[in-house]
Order: structure tokens, then C-alpha cells, then sequence
């Protein structure tokens, strides 16, 4: 990493973030950014034990950027990315036993799915900057609403969607296919 681009990171502030659609360009820079979260996550209580092998797998990223489903979020002369995130119509099972508040029928409400940050830029703002510049994509999709879900013991990421607007609707049990993870909270934004 050259001493100067950290430098511009460090004074780049949310404000100027951008969110993009990710192409199959951005895949290397999309996988340093997930390698980087999955490393600062490691052994805290809010790790969600991602990989790249199985969830969220490369080849699920991949997939999402070529069906125009991958966001990105960069910030003006820095080549790493700010964030990243999974966006689109793709509910688990269990997702309809949750009393949401808004009304949607099926496209009308958009998943949040594998959302993580630079490590780098934490405390800048960067996670909720990025959540609003999503909910702004959404909407212009027609979109009423953004459902996601938050393993319990995932605090940071709860306190960060509480304080861009997101509403905990409560515990809900779902099957990810790893017996670990199966209780989470589910949250809601209005659009």
C-alpha cells in the first residue's frame, strides 16, 4: 500500500462516497474489501465466520455483479473500496413469518444481504452514508422497503442500521444451512 493513498483515505470524508453498480472489473478490489472484513471480524463476538470458499463465495459475488445486484461504495482518489453490499429481491426461508411493517409484494421489498465496510475508514460515517445511498438506489428502483437480517450478537451492525433509519421488528429463527447461525434480528427500512 503506497503511504499517500492513506493519506487521501484519511481525509476523505463520507460525503463524498459514491455507490456504483459493480462490474466483473471491480471483482479484485471487491474481494481485498471482503478479505479485509473477514480478517477484522475474526474472534470478535460479532464475527459472522464469513469466507470467500462458501458465503458470501466468490463466485456468489461474482454472480450478484453481473446480474447488476453488487454495490460498491468509493470515495475520490482511493483505489480501495469503502464498502460493499448484496442488494435484491432474494428472501430466505423465514423471512415470510415476520410481521414487517411495510406492505410489499414480492419485488417491492429489496434484501440487504453480505454488507461490510473498509476496516480502514472506520469511525467516518462510511456504513451509514452507504446504507443511505442504497435506500436512495432502492427507491429509485420502486422499491418500499429494505429488509435485512442481523445475527444476535452482531451489536455494531445493529446499532449501525438502528441509527440509519432501520427498525428491529425482533428475534426471528432461520436456516442458513450452519447450525451457529441460526438467531437473528430481523430489520426493516421504510421507503
Amino acid at each position: 500500500m503506497r503511504m499517500d493513498k492513506s493519506l487521501e483515505r484519511i481525509s476523505s470524508s463520507a460525503a463524498d462516497l459514491q455507490l456504483l453498480q459493480a462490474t466483473r472489473e471491480d471483482m479484485p478490489r471487491v474481494i481485498e474489501l471482503y478479505e479485509k472484513s473477514i480478517a477484522a471480524l475474526a474472534g470478535k463476538p460479532e464475527d459472522p465466520q464469513w469466507n470467500l470458499e462458501n458465503h458470501p463465495s466468490i463466485a456468489s459475488l461474482t454472480a450478484n455483479a453481473e446480474a447488476g445486484c453488487l454495490l460498491i461504495g468509493t470515495l475520490p482518489d482511493c483505489d480501495e473500496l469503502a464498502a460493499a453490499m448484496v442488494l435484491n429481491a432474494d428472501f430466505a426461508a423465514g423471512y415470510d413469518t415476520v410481521a414487517w411493517h411495510v406492505s410489499a409484494s414480492p419485488g417491492e421489498a429489496l434484501c440487504v444481504h453480505t454488507f461490510c465496510t473498509n476496516p480502514d475508514l472506520s469511525r467516518r460515517g462510511i456504513g451509514k452514508r452507504f446504507l443511505q445511498l442504497a435506500a436512495d438506489h432502492a427507491r429509485s428502483l420502486g422499491a418500499k422497503a429494505l429488509r435485512l437480517d442481523v445475527l444476535v450478537q452482531n451489536a455494531p451492525a445493529q446499532a449501525l442500521y438502528e441509527k440509519a433509519g432501520y427498525e428491529n421488528l425482533g428475534f426471528c429463527t432461520l436456516n442458513y444451512g450452519d447450525p451457529k447461525f441460526t438467531d437473528f434480528y430481523m430489520y426493516e427500512l421504510a421507503l
